[in-house]
């Protein structure tokens, strides 16, 4: 592993009326010995979905490298992970290797820090983005399906029941979804255009990008942070206006060849993961201003 040496502190400055001026610190930029698929927070503890030279994956509390003994079928393989802080859980998205299928194990964390993990979803197909998480507790998630021109999208409560389900146009090719602050969903289509709209499909305002995202999340103020195809950070507030800011070392913060990008909003924390060569990857922590 190789760690900075340094503390690097990165200024961030807007001029909306809405966002105070952000200051970034760099908490960690370590080289890790395999990759990073997804990670998740649970208090102070970060989580990693981690891949190994074998290809199979597996789930360790970072640093640490022995991974966490879930109880789930031994025929389950790990595919996805997100958190929830309300109900104090990790949730585990596994494939069958069996048939396929897709389900989620909801892990809940006692107060001896031992976990205790059920059945929480069964047999979906294998969602298209993953397990978003808002911070009220509800699960995002999205299927498209080729062979019936289809798409959907259902939000799910802290139960694993269905509240919302959204028919969305096949052809705008959905790529990614989270819900905002409001309790909206912004749904980015084809990488470059984002839609807020509320959970009965009602449009709220569109918003058109000259470079493709490769990522996005819900930032508190009712914002959102982005990641493009360039491998920058971008700031937006609640109506899709770029905050201004700069990199005064860009070249340090290049995430080109991004595998995963995540904010928890209780630790105010963007959680950087990319591509290395030999089956490594660079994490790196930012935390962010009040």
């Amino acid at each position: 592993m190789r760690a900075s040496g340094r503390l690097k502190v990165v200024y961030i400055f807007s001029f909306s009326a809405d966002f105070p001026p952000i200051i970034l610190t760099v908490l960690k930029d370590e080289i890790l010995p395999y990759t990073v698929w997804e990670s998740a927070t649970l208090g102070s503890d970060l989580f990693l979905l981690r891949g190994l030279p074998d290809g199979t994956r597996d789930i360790v509390s970072y640093p640490q490298s022995h991974p966490l003994p879930f109880d789930i079928p031994a025929t389950e393989k790990y595919r996805r992970l997100a958190s929830c802080n309300i109900e104090r859980c990790l949730y585990l998205g596994c494939e069958s290797k069996v048939d396929g299928k897709f389900s989620i194990w909801k892990a809940t964390r006692h107060d001896d820090e031992a976990f205790t993990t059920k059945l929480w979803l069964a047999n979906t197909p294998l969602p298209d983005d993953g397990m978003r998480v808002s911070f009220d507790g509800r699960m995002l998630m999205f299927w498209r399906c080729k062979k019936t021109r289809s798409c959907t999208t259902r939000i799910y409560d802290r139960n694993g029941l269905v509240v919302n389900e959204i028919a969305e146009p096949y052809e705008k090719e959905l790529y990614k979804i989270f819900l905002k602050f409001n309790g909206n969903i912004a749904a980015l289509y084809g990488a470059n255009e984002l839609i807020e709209k509320r959970v009965d499909g009602t449009i709220v305002q569109t918003r058109n990008f000259l470079i493709q995202i490769e990522d996005c999340f819900a930032y508190k103020h009712d914002g959102f942070v982005s990641c493009n195809d360039y491998g920058r950070l971008r700031f937006w507030d609640r109506e899709f206006h770029s905050l201004d800011f700069e990199f005064p070392e860009p070249q340090d913060f290049d995430l080109q060849g991004l595998s995963h990008l995540h904010y928890d909003i209780v630790r105010n924390e963007i959680v950087c993961a990319k591509y290395k060569y030999l089956n490594r990857a660079r994490l790196i922590i930012f935390k962010l201003s009040d």
